[in-house]
């Protein structure tokens, strides 16, 4: 999940924006771009693209959840009538 951007407009108006999307392909996808795979490799030292994918392999059933669980909860905030906000 990236981090996350915060904005509001008065008393009434807000923004959420990050990106908790996240599948078997996205350490692999990241890792193919040689300027992320430097800064993984930099960052967590050598083979740190595949101890990332196996870490984020066992994340992934639980970020899955985490990610309906929030899309649902923003879904039914959404559609609760306007008189409670």
């Amino acid at each position: 999940m990236s981090e996350p951007f915060f904005s509001s407009y008065g008393d009434h108006a807000y923004g959420l924006q990050f990106h908790i999307e996240v599948t078997k392909e996205t350490v692999p996808e990241w890792a193919s771009i040689p300027a992320y795979a430097a800064a993984l490799e930099g960052a967590l030292g050598s083979g740190a693209a595949e101890r990332l994918k196996e870490k984020v392999d066992a994340a992934l059933p639980r970020l899955n959840q985490d990610a309906r669980t929030i899309y649902d909860n923003l879904k039914l905030a959404w559609s609760w009538p306007r008189c409670f906000f």
